[in-house]
């Protein structure tokens, strides 16, 4: 798999942030980029302010030509324990966002402690990895209710996370006897650790690198995490549904492949689909009267 699961040496691109045109990407992660971009541009017909939390700045360029104001906040890494792919610890450098179109802000902060004020947005997104680099559950929590206080009441809400099934088989692939030891502790909790899965390889000749770790969900967990703190879950959508475990896809001719991409598409959001999926997508909704914030910043 390519970009299945957040570690050092893949950036995963296709990992749900709607970055590209899709030219260099394989079927299966160019069927993720579009199950992503199909999911928000349904579910937002309006033209809105959206928060893009973290993602990569290419993706906050396309929703702005999907016709929404967006404010890019380059996410501290550091302080909510993920991984970060830059020299700093900011989610991304900040070369990366000279080339954002006019229009979209950028911003700051930790995701813990989101520097707007309560209901500043029509809608965020926290696409890519989403909330798997995170491994702290509490963490998670602080991060999915600040976007819940900085979107008004009714606004949409989109976020990603790695499946468990995925994550397995992934680590698996990468060393199936490693991992066979520790594969039932993964599974039952969702932590992937160094401890637990050992290096990853980067390359013929390269010493390995630690992995970092991650956490990958079950269905009902994320949908769980999300509605504890303050979010309505509309609807779940498996990226890459069976895509993924197909062998030679890339290699059947053009219109055979669409087909098997259109199937895969249909059942998208069946449950049972989506809970093996690599990358889930949540389109939720802000509960018109948010709970009493037990997590997150409160201003």
């Amino acid at each position: 798999m390519t970009g299945d699961v957040p570690s050092d040496d893949s950036t995963g691109r296709g990992d749900a942030d709607a970055d590209t045109d899709g030219s260099d990407l394989s079927t299966v992660e160019r069927a993720a980029v579009e199950a992503a971009r199909s999911a928000i541009q349904s579910a937002t017909p309006w033209t809105g302010r959206l928060l893009h939390v973290g993602g990569r700045p290419a993706t906050a360029a396309w929703l702005t030509r999907a016709g929404h104001g967006v404010c890019h906040l380059r996410v501290d890494t550091a302080a909510t324990g993920a991984p970060s792919e830059t020299t700093d610890t900011f989610s991304e450098s900040s070369a990366a966002t000279a080339s954002l179109p006019d229009g979209v802000t950028v911003a700051e902060g930790d995701r813990r402690s989101l520097p707007f004020e309560t209901d500043s947005f029509d809608g965020a997104c926290l696409l890519g990895h989403g909330l798997s680099p995170i491994p702290d559950q509490q963490t998670r929590l602080d991060a999915v209710a600040e976007l819940a206080r900085v979107v008004a009441p009714e606004g949409l809400v989109f976020v990603t996370g790695v499946g468990r099934l995925a994550a397995v088989s992934a680590e698996f692939e990468r060393d199936p006897v490693r991992v066979s030891q520790s594969v039932a502790a993964i599974t039952d909790d969702g932590r992937v650790t160094a401890d637990r899965v050992g290096p990853r390889a980067t390359g013929m000749g390269s010493a390995p690198l630690p992995a970092l770790p991650y956490h990958a969900f079950r269905l009902e967990e994320f949908e769980r995490e999300l509605v504890e703190t303050g979010l309505v879950v509309d609807r779940v959508v498996g990226l890459d549904s069976f895509l993924a475990r197909l062998d030679g896809l890339d290699e059947l001719a053009g219109g055979a492949r669409q087909r098997v991409v259109r199937a895969a598409e249909r059942v998208a959001t069946d449950r049972a689909v989506a809970d093996g999926a690599r990358r889930l997508l949540a389109v939720c909704r802000v509960a018109p009267e948010r709970p009493t914030p037990a997590v997150g910043a409160e201003r």
